[in-house]
């Protein structure tokens, strides 16, 4: 976000891959649910074209999973925040208030209701406003490291702070396929994954 020239293009591309990755997703669930989900009238869920929205929602009994990963939904609101920061700095006061007040609430939102926001949105922010002082932002990883413990149970996210330190702060290959190579990796190597699990346990 802070090497790219075309932020506002950046921001689209995150939403766009993350309404697609949802989108996605409940076509798959959808899909299997219909197909796997026991003590449900499997011909009204077949029937009622509407339910693949709510579908998410449907308390599961039977051992399944439905997949709802979509970190780009996440990444969308994160760079959103940051991007109205930058944008906010040639405004005026109002203006950049209102943008202030947009940015944290997309930082909340990132963080109460996306995949990993509870601890990329603190690690987020904190790799923006450290990212010249690296005694800080060394701090803030112990940190982020217990929100990950206490509220994510991940007691191994540590493990990538030093490959992150490794990072030389400067922009990285400039082609197409590095641009656009997790845009589909992601969304697809889970789907086939889910789709595999499925598989196995059927």
């Amino acid at each position: 976000i802070i090497h790219t020239k075309k932020k506002k293009k950046y921001n689209i591309r995150l939403l766009a891959a993350a309404l697609i990755m949802e989108f996605g997703n409940r076509i798959i669930n959808f899909y299997f649910i219909t197909h796997a989900v026991t003590g449900v009238d499997k011909g009204f869920l077949i029937s009622n074209h509407s339910l693949w929205l709510y579908v998410q929602s449907i308390d599961r009994t039977d051992g399944s999973f439905l997949i709802t990963n979509d970190i780009f939904l996440t990444l969308f609101f994160l760079v959103f925040g940051v991007s109205l920061i930058i944008w906010s700095r040639d405004r005026v006061r109002i203006q950049k208030m209102s943008m202030y007040f947009l940015a944290v609430m997309s930082w909340i939102t990132a963080f109460l209701y996306c995949e990993w926001g509870v601890v990329l949105t603190p690690f987020f922010i904190c790799t923006y406003f450290f990212r010249d002082n690296k005694v800080r932002f060394y701090m803030s990883c112990v940190l982020i490291e217990l929100i990950a413990i206490f509220f994510r149970s991940e007691v191994f996210y540590f493990l990538v702070f030093p490959i992150i330190c490794l990072y030389n702060g400067k922009r990285g290959p400039k082609n197409r396929l590095s641009k656009m190579f997790f845009y589909f990796f992601y969304p697809v190597h889970l789907w086939i994954i889910f789709i595999i699990n499925y598989c196995l346990n059927t």
